[in-house]
């Protein structure tokens, strides 16, 4: 089943692309109004775009993944809406892999800082935030704060969103997933968000069916790899990120995959990708 961006998100982004972001306002030095390029840290990672808008809204996607710490994986998450359940019984907290589109609100406090919350939206499934934010408009933005219920630490840093080198075209992957060997090869082609591609190709005894698999580039040198398989009937689910460099087009990214078997463990997955040589 194809990840479906919600409809409004995705007006109201590609709107926010398309006029190369929105200007700050008059009000405060210290406004985030804009389109951002955003890398998630702090126990995560993946890649984020947020447009904040003058009338007090931000709507934006994410693709964002965790380091499983062993091979036998965590049961809490569903990789296929990349939404975090209730933590487990005897857990602290919950961590977050898969994609989602972003949603919420932002203010200023009595002190004029940038306060707002954030609702993550995928398949049947939905996680929220509170974040704060320390900006310097037209250069950086800095977001932390935490997820509620699971109280998960959030961090976000990013910079004005700009057009990067086009990065369309073929690439192969080498890696592995769940300790088995993997080589992949894949087009890369644009998609609907800036610095964004839908991709397509082939694994071994798999495809990447591009209606459900999407990559992401960001300026701070980091990509988001969403995607789905045809391992399992509505698509099998891994998100990886990492380093990527935008002058080679190589990147080595982690995170997990969902296990092709029914009500088995998540799995750890590598994937090094780059463009195929001569």
């Amino acid at each position: 089943m194809a990840l479906e961006l919600n409809k409004r998100v995705t007006a109201l982004c590609a709107a926010a692309l398309l006029l190369g972001g929105l200007a700050p306002m008059a009000r405060g030095q210290n406004s985030p109004v804009g389109t951002w390029d955003v890398v998630l840290a702090h126990g995560q990672r993946g890649v984020a775009q947020i447009s904040f808008f003058n009338d007090f809204t931000l709507a934006g996607f994410e693709i964002l993944t965790v380091r499983m710490r062993s091979a036998s994986g965590s049961g809490d998450i569903d990789p296929r809406t990349g939404i975090a359940s209730q933590p487990a019984a005897g857990s602290s907290g919950t961590n977050i892999s898969g994609a989602s589109s972003l949603e919420g609100t932002w203010t200023y406090d009595s002190k004029g800082r940038v306060i707002g919350a954030i609702t993550e939206s995928a398949i049947n499934a939905t996680n929220s935030l509170s974040f704060r934010a320390v900006v310097r408009p037209g250069a950086r933005i800095t977001m932390t704060g935490s997820r509620y219920l699971t109280g998960h630490n959030v961090s976000y840093r990013g910079i004005p969103l700009a057009p990067l080198t086009d990065f369309s075209g073929p690439y192969y992957g080498t890696g592995r997933r769940n300790g088995s060997p993997v080589v992949e090869t894949f087009t890369l082609s644009p998609w609907v968000f800036m610095n964004s591609y839908e991709v397509a190709g082939n694994g071994p005894g798999y495809t990447l069916i591009m209606t459900n698999s999407f990559m992401c580039v960001s300026g701070l040198k980091y990509a988001g790899f969403y995607s789905a398989t045809s391992e399992k009937t509505n698509g099998l689910i891994r998100t990886v990120a990492g380093a990527f460099s935008l002058t080679k087009k190589r990147g080595s990214l982690t995170g997990k995959a969902e296990n092709p078997t029914p009500g088995g463990t998540d799995q750890n997955m590598i994937l090094k990708i780059s463009p195929p040589g001569l």
